[in-house]
């Protein structure tokens, strides 16, 4: 398992002082539909912040850490085979991927099914309004055999979490 300090997770924060790009990288896929988002790439910055990132992969203070052998109480984690990149591209991919819905979690119009970026939308509160990734069908996308929830803010941080649900490999960790 990668260390955080590796990656180079625990550098200063600067993220979301510039604004999230999944709705312009979802544009741009709309055009060009076989673009690949990979980590480090150009395409990917903007989409999962490193503060995000280590909250999917090791965990932080509000939850996460998904990746396998983490083993953080009550909480899902990938196949042992999925790497801490292929966790990452993945959400990236499925948060900007064009065909499939945005389930708007909270904010005015809570459950309306979006099928491209909405604009700007923030809840009563103020707070960039969050949304849940779905197929055409409404449910939750999978990906080689599991099933993942993406949340999104767009207005905000970009991906906020990405969590496996079910699928071979997938395990949930005891109390």
């Amino acid at each position: 398992i990668l260390d955080p300090e590796d990656l180079g997770l625990n550098q200063p924060e600067t993220f979301p002082l510039e604004p999230s790009r999944i709705a312009e990288i979802w544009a741009i896929r709309q055009a060009n539909p076989n673009l690949n988002i990979t980590v480090g790439s150009p395409d990917y910055a903007g989409i999962i912040s490193p503060r995000r990132e280590k909250h999917i992969l090791y965990g932080d203070a509000s939850g996460g850490g998904h990746l396998s052998g983490v083993g953080n109480a009550k909480k899902s984690e990938y196949p042992p085979s999925w790497t801490p990149q292929k966790i990452l591209e993945t959400a990236a991919d499925l948060a900007t991927r064009p065909g499939l819905g945005w389930w708007q979690q909270d904010g005015p119009g809570q459950g309306t099914v979006h099928t491209s970026p909405p604009g700007s939308i923030f809840t009563n509160a103020g707070k960039p309004v969050r949304y849940i990734v779905i197929d055409p069908s409404g449910s939750l996308p999978i990906v080689d055999g599991v099933t993942i929830r993406v949340v999104i803010e767009p207005d905000g941080e970009g991906v906020i979490t990405a969590v496996p649900i079910s699928g071979p490999g997938v395990i949930r960790n005891p109390p």
